[in-house]
């Protein structure tokens, strides 16, 4: 049984495929990677293997789980590490993520100052 299978997976935006008919396999212990330039479908084609978003057409399956049935289910097991930016968005004081780390970043400092032993 593959880890990740995909059969015939489409996923239409509009009038564009993104993905048109997708069969995989990746084996346990295989390592798996995206390369194409950009608009080849990477993102789609991940977001759909990680729940995030139904296919259009076709099927695929991790850990034997169906991606469309039990997104959250996949969701619970999966991890991804996104494309690599330079520089990284938490870095810039202008990003959105980066007023999400800002914030978490501070939330952390409250609670571990609320709790120090002050004597």
């Amino acid at each position: 049984m593959p880890a990740i299978q995909a059969s015939q997976l489409t996923k239409r935006f509009g009038t564009v495929d993104a993905l048109k008919g997708i069969d995989l396999a990746v084996e346990p212990g295989e390592f798996f990677g995206l390369f194409g330039p950009n608009g080849a479908g990477k993102t789609t084609m991940l977001r759909i293997l990680t729940g995030q978003l139904r296919p259009t057409t076709g099927e695929a399956r991790v850990l034997n789980i169906d991606v469309v049935q039990e997104p959250l289910h996949v969701k619970s097991l999966v991890g991804i590490v996104p494309e690599v930016e330079s520089p990284p968005s938490y870095l810039s004081r202008t990003g959105s993520s980066s007023s999400i780390w800002t914030r978490a970043g501070r939330r952390c400092a409250k609670t571990s100052r609320k709790g120090r032993d002050r004597s």
